[in-house]
C-alpha cells in the first residue's frame, strides 16, 4: 500500500466492503464472523471487531446429520477458542481485566 492517505482509506474501505459482502454471503456463520472480527482487529478496530467475535462464540455447530460432522466440529470449537482468545485479548489491552478474565474461564479453561 502507499504511503499516500488518501489511498490508504480508498483501499480500507474497499477492504471493509468486501468483507461485509463475505460475510452476508456467507450467510453470517461463525466462521464469518470471526473472519470479519479478524479483519477489525487486524485493522485495529476493536469496537467493530469485539461483536463479531462475540458472535462467532454465540453461533452454532454444525448440523449432526452432517457427513463431516467430526471434522466441522472439531473445526467449529478451534475457531471458537481463537475468537475467545482474541476477544481476551482485546478486552485486556483496554483494561477490563475482569472481562478477560470471565472470557478466560468460560471459553478457554479446561
Amino acid at each position: 500500500m502507499n504511503r499516500n492517505v488518501h489511498g490508504r482509506h480508498v483501499t480500507i474501505v474497499r477492504a471493509v466492503a468486501f468483507m461485509m459482502r463475505y460475510y452476508e454471503l456467507s450467510e453470517k456463520s461463525p466462521r464469518a464472523s470471526y473472519n470479519v472480527g479478524r479483519a477489525f482487529h487486524q485493522l485495529d478496530l476493536t469496537h467493530f471487531a469485539i461483536p463479531y467475535y462475540e458472535k462467532a462464540l454465540a453461533g452454532a455447530g454444525p448440523a449432526l446429520n452432517d457427513e463431516h460432522y467430526e471434522l466441522r466440529q472439531s473445526e467449529h470449537v478451534i475457531m471458537r477458542r481463537f475468537a475467545a482468545h482474541n476477544l481476551m485479548l482485546i478486552y485486556k489491552a483496554s483494561g477490563q481485566e475482569d472481562r478477560a478474565r470471565e472470557i478466560l474461564y468460560e471459553y478457554l479453561v479446561i
